[in-house]
């Protein structure tokens, strides 16, 4: 699941300092280094902002409920909404995303993982999972403009990216992300014995 970008993300080749912000002057030669740099300052401390003061979780929708898909299976669906990432980053998921659990189980790499959490197991057929359904940030480089540059230059040298989307990523998991502060109140409310009444947890952010 998750928001589709017919381009990866695109990473810049200097390295910014987001405690810096360009001192714009009279005169002064910009490149594609100054204006990265002037985002990154602006786009940390909206990052700090929302990380010391409100915290991170959900801010609205993203509600998760579990169904019935026929021969597939069950299917997971998550309604549009939007989240804080312990790291600062909003996170939007602009429309209804689903997801079939057996379609993933399937996968090689995660029956791969299945076979080694069973192993061992009596009956090895028969396993408890816990799983969690994963929301975190990414981002996609988008609309591709020409650029000049040196003759005999290849199909992907002639076009570049001149946009960085917002994006998303939403998946399974067998093991959850760090969540320390989380974690702490959890343990000084005593929830740990709630926890073991589920067998899948959902809604966790990284």
């Amino acid at each position: 699941m998750g928001c589709c970008s017919p381009f990866n993300a695109a990473s810049g080749t200097a390295v910014v300092d987001p405690t810096r912000h360009v001192n714009f002057t009279n005169g002064m030669i910009l490149g594609a280094d100054d204006y990265s740099q002037e985002f990154a300052y602006h786009a940390a401390r909206d990052q700090w902002i929302s990380r010391e003061a409100l915290g991170y979780g959900t801010l609205c929708g993203l509600a998760v409920d579990v169904e019935a898909d026929g021969a597939r299976g069950p299917r997971v669906r998550v309604s549009a909404g939007s989240a804080v990432a312990p790291s600062g980053q909003f996170i939007g998921v602009g429309r209804e995303q689903c997801g079939s659990l057996n379609a993933w189980l399937a996968d090689r790499e995660t029956a791969a993982k299945v076979t080694a959490l069973a192993a061992g197991l009596s009956p090895p057929t028969a396993i408890d999972l816990t799983l969690y359904l994963v929301l975190s940030y990414s981002d996609c480089a988008v609309a591709p403009v020409p650029i000049p540059g040196e003759p005999c230059r290849s199909a992907e040298e002639l076009m570049q990216p001149s946009r960085i989307a917002d994006d998303y990523v939403l998946n399974f998991s067998f093991t959850p992300p760090p969540m320390a502060e989380l974690d702490a109140l959890r343990s000084e409310e005593h929830t740990s014995e709630l926890q073991s009444q589920f067998r899948i947890s959902y809604a966790v952010f990284c």
